[in-house]
């Protein structure tokens, strides 16, 4: 079990925000975050297949809320409790079967969403309702290196086409959605560098960036940056690794400002 720690860079000191703890199995059983404002932590619970069966938020120190969550032996979600002061806020089920998936949504106990998906050799279909009413539906078909899903009003009128593409190796290069018109809405494109994402390009009528990734030899991202429609870049980070795989040190640039983390790790009895 161990302590990670990552501090905020001054020019004469090192300022503590935040702190994670894990337990044997490399799960992230803690996390505070320290601010001028005052600190949030996080605990969770695991389950023995490694799924988390229990969240718990407190904010300076008071419990906030709690989720709790139940899976079944094939790691599906079945349940999802969301709860503040005792009382569950928000509860969702699922059914899960080979072939058809149910979900409902309660809020104070009313139902609030249902959708309910149906699977097929190369289809499948969902139907998403609020409070009782059809809102949505969706057909979605597939093939190996294609994806095709249309999604219609309760009238049956298209609300928008959405496409993805694969490579041989199921990886996404393309995702699309299209108007009703079939005009582009936005598309991104995927660029690999072996078997890790190197490039994702992003466009539609409002906005155009582009995201690159830069890695060690044992794929680690060691730079990340965006870049707006001029090619400017508006955001970076630089990360370095120690001789064990272990994130050390940072550099985050966005809105002209750098922040430079320091990390530190020791070891919990």
């Amino acid at each position: 079990m161990y302590r990670k720690l990552t501090y905020i860079k001054h020019e004469y000191e090192l300022e503590l925000v935040q702190m994670e703890e894990f337990n044997e199995n490399d799960q992230l059983t803690y996390i505070k975050e320290i601010n001028r404002e005052g600190t949030l932590e996080s605990r969770f619970k695991f389950d023995v297949n490694g799924n988390v069966t229990e969240e718990e938020n407190l904010v300076d120190g008071v419990l906030s809320d709690k989720s709790e969550y139940i899976f079944d032996k094939e790691g599906n979600l079945l349940s999802h409790k969301f709860i503040i002061d005792n009382e569950v806020i928000e509860e969702t089920k699922r059914e899960v079967t080979d072939s058809t998936t149910i979900e409902k949504m309660y809020q104070n106990g009313e139902e609030v969403k249902k959708s309910i998906s149906e699977y097929k050799e190369g289809e499948s279909r969902g139907l998403f309702y609020e409070f009782g009413e059809l809102v949505e539906k969706q057909i979605t078909k597939e093939s190996k290196e294609f994806s095709n899903s249309i999604a219609y009003s309760s009238n049956d009128e298209i609300i928008y086409f959405e496409n993805y593409y694969y490579n041989s190796k199921d990886q996404i290069t393309k995702h699309e959605i299209l108007n009703p018109d079939k005009t582009i809405n936005s598309i991104e494109t995927y660029i690999y560098n072996n078997e890790n994402l190197a490039k994702i390009s992003f466009s539609s009528d409002t906005e155009k960036n582009c995201q690159r990734y830069e890695r060690d030899k044992n794929g680690n991202v060691i730079r990340f940056e965006i870049t707006n429609e001029d090619g400017n870049v508006v955001h970076f980070s630089n990360s370095e690794y120690d001789d064990k795989n272990r994130l050390i040190a940072r550099v985050d640039y966005s809105n002209g400002v750098d922040t430079l983390f320091e990390i530190k790790y020791e070891e919990i009895n």
